[in-house]
Formats: C-alpha cells, sequence, structure tokens
C-alpha cells in the first residue's frame, strides 16, 4: 500500500484484517517511526490499531518487493514522484526499452571535420539533456563515450554516467590501479540451473585521463565465473556516482544492460515487423533519417501500448509473436475498413471481425 493517508491506512488495515500480508509505505520518516512503534496512525486515522500482517516501512524497495498488488492512495500533488521512482523498482529486469529522439551522424552545416558518435552525442545532450535532467537520468556508454570532454557535457546536462572503460584506452586511469588495495565484493549467482560467481572491485577518485585538469571518477568491475573457473566476463566502467559495497553490483548490472537495451530496442527493429535496414532510406539526403524516425516513433508508441493499454496487450497475446502481429495487422487492413481502432484491436484479439464489419 503506497501513501499512508486516512484511506491508505483504512484500506491497509482492512486487508491485514482479511487476512493479507501488508506493507504500508510512507513517504515521512516521524510518520514511519510512530506507526511502527504505536502499531498505529494517530495522525490519518487515530483510535484504530493495526492487525497482525501490517507492517510500516519508509522503504520503498521494501514496500514493493515481491508484492503480489500494489495499491496507490498517494495525493494527487506526489503521484509523478513517486510512481516515476516506483518504475525502476517494480521491474528492475524489465526488457523494455523506450526510445528516446535520435540523434543522427551526419556532416553538420559550416563543419570542416566528419561527423562522428561523440559530436553527436553532444548534440544530443545540448538539445535534449536539459528536458531530462528531472528524471535525474544515468547515460549508459560504450569506452568511446568515457572520455572527460562527454562526461562532462553529461553532468552539464544534469544527468550523470557509467561508461565503459577498457585498459587499453585508459592508461591512466588503470595505472592508479597498480599495486592498490581496493575494495572486493564477491557474490554466487544463480544462473539458469547453476551457480555462478561474481567478483566486483572498486576504487573512487581516480583520475580519467592525464593533466592537471584531468577529471575525477569512480571506477568498477566485475569478473563472471564460472562452476568450472573459467572467467566468461569481466570488464571496467567509470561513473560519477558513489561506489560501494552496497550497490556496487546495482552499478555493475546497470552498466551491462546497455547491451539488453540495444539488443531488445535495435534487434526488435531489424528483425521483428519494423524491417529497419542498415541503409535505410541510402541514397537520399534526409530520408534514412525520416524513416528512421517514423521507425522509432512506431516502436515507441507500441512499446508504450504494450505496456498500459489493456485491449493492445489482449491482442498482441492472442496473436503471439510480435512479427505476425504486424503481418495480420496489414492483411486485415487489406481487405477491411474499420470505422474505429478499438473495433481493430478487438478484431486481431477475437480473430474475426465484427459482422457488422465482416457483412459491409
Amino acid at each position: 500500500m503506497l501513501g499512508a493517508g486516512s484511506w491508505g491506512t483504512a484500506l491497509a488495515v482492512h486487508l491485514a484484517h482479511l487476512g493479507r500480508p501488508v506493507r504500508l509505505w510512507a513517504r515521512d520518516p516521524g510518520l514511519v517511526r510512530e506507526m511502527q512503534a504505536r502499531r498505529a496512525n494517530a495522525v490519518y486515522l487515530p483510535g484504530v490499531t493495526f492487525p497482525a500482517g501490517l507492517e510500516a516501512t519508509g522503504a520503498l524497495a521494501d514496500a514493493l518487493q515481491d508484492a503480489d498488488a500494489i495499491i496507490s492512495a498517494i495525493p494527487s500533488h506526489g503521484v509523478a514522484d513517486v510512481w516515476r521512482t516506483a518504475a525502476a523498482l517494480v521491474a528492475p529486469g524489465h526488457e523494455r526499452a523506450l526510445p528516446l529522439e535520435p540523434g543522427f551522424i551526419a556532416p553538420q552545416d559550416g563543419a570542416e571535420k566528419q561527423d562522428c558518435e561523440a559530436r553527436a552525442m553532444h548534440r544530443w545532450l545540448a538539445t535534449h539533456g536539459a528536458k531530462y535532467a528531472r528524471l535525474k537520468p544515468i547515460y549508459l556508454g560504450d569506452d568511446l563515450s568515457s572520455r572527460q570532454p562527454t562526461c562532462e557535457a553529461v553532468l552539464a546536462a544534469g544527468g550523470h554516467f557509467l561508461f565503459t572503460a577498457k585498459p587499453s584506452s585508459h592508461k591512466t586511469l588503470y595505472s592508479w590501479l597498480d599495486g592498490a588495495e581496493v575494495p572486493t565484493l564477491q557474490l554466487k549467482v544463480k544462473q539458469g540451473a547453476r551457480f555462478v560467481t561474481h567478483r566486483y572491485r572498486w576504487l573512487e577518485s581516480v583520475p580519467i585521463r592525464d593533466g592537471k585538469d584531468a577529471m575525477l571518477v569512480n571506477w568498477l568491475e566485475i569478473e563472471i565465473v564460472d562452476p568450472a573457473g573459467k572467467t566468461t566476463y569481466r570488464n571496467g566502467f567509470v561513473t560519477d556516482l558513489p561506489v560501494t559495497a552496497a550497490n556496487v553490483a546495482e552499478l555493475a548490472a546497470c552498466a551491462r544492460a546497455r547491451w539488453k537495451i540495444e539488443n531488445e530496442s535495435f534487434n526488435t527493429l531489424k528483425t521483428k515487423g519494423y524491417n529497419l535496414e542498415h541503409n535505410f532510406g541510402h541514397g537520399r539526403k534526409h530520408l534514412a533519417a525520416v524513416l528512421a524516425t517514423m521507425n522509432l516513433l512506431a516502436f515507441a508508441m507500441h512499446t508504450a501500448a504494450d505496456l498500459v493499454d489493456a485491449p493492445w496487450k489482449a491482442a498482441r497475446a492472442a496473436v503471439g509473436a510480435r512479427k505476425r502481429f504486424f503481418e495480420d495487422l496489414r492483411a486485415i487492413t487489406t481487405y477491411l475498413v474499420f470505422p474505429t481502432w478499438a473495433a481493430l484491436v478487438e478484431t486481431l484479439r477475437a480473430g474475426q471481425p465484427p459482422p457488422a464489419i465482416r457483412d459491409g
């Protein structure tokens, strides 16, 4: 139960009386302590004692962990901030990836040098970074991103960075690690039917490059070892975020999620019915960018529908694979005219059009 006002507390008490285990979350630490000590919410529901099975917490992650259902009784003015946080906590390994505005690598008017990924990223941050700063984003990137100018541009745009950093391109940084006693952490992690070992190392306040003006960053590394003792993965990253034993595993998982995001987005666009190709619109000045942007817009809308639109989700589940869904969509709209979007989606879900549409 998110929200410990009068309504949220009353509903939590009712559910607990029905035998449901309930975690009641409140934003105010003082209220949480009082509810835990008194087993009651004297501020918003005086005279009612908490039944067994109802626990108060101020940690949103604890409130949501392993929850069968989540009920929001948060005042309207606080809903956006709370649920923006909750979205990452409910499904930290969620496969969905919503694309943002694309940034294209293309020759710029008046520029003497060829365009590149780094310049495109700087332009994107200058154009869009301020808009997303309120979300406190963490920008992920490969080894090409972990250069001081890019890190500074991310910070200037109000974000955080978590970039891959290879020894071959960060000699100064890794020279600081040679012979240093760095903190370590080792965890056993279940991977399918077996357990693998995750080994972490980290060190804070190391220079990202040579020179007196070098930015100080925090470095972390993850190494994955299989049951036979073979190292199957190792990579290092730099970030401006604090790195501790409490969060190093989470930071490493976030950094590695860049590949998951790229696979779920780009692989879907290329092989699951969107038909995005490397040479999309080749031969025309702006055609490639226009067509790719339209693909991304469609992908964003479909992903949002997959997350929040119940009729769409029912139709997707009924049809099956995404590619088949689009094939069916193209086929039926070739021969039938639907008066509303709802009628089209319902036809996909049911497998046959309503009689009024079928009979003309």
